[in-house]
């Protein structure tokens, strides 16, 4: 008790302040990949109405008439 520690307090000291290290980085990169998750993604996909008419008349899902009765109800 003259102030110096011990060789193993020292040791367990390091370990556990690796241990909340590692545990802190992992909760900030879930933090991370939840926040791309759920911004990122529903930006990047999200498509207006005429798009997606647009698409679906070029794959041939629907006619010619179909279309411009879309193009005429999204005006």
């Amino acid at each position: 008790m003259n102030g110096l520690s011990s060789p193993m307090d020292v040791a367990a000291s390091i370990i556990n302040l690796l241990l909340i290290a590692i545990l802190l980085a992992g909760f900030v990169a879930l933090c991370l990949w939840f926040y791309r998750r759920f911004t990122r993604g529903d930006n990047a996909t999200r498509q207006t109405p005429m798009e997606i008419a647009r698409e679906r008349y070029a794959k041939g899902e629907i006619n010619k008439e179909q279309f411009e009765q879309i193009k005429k109800d999204l005006a």
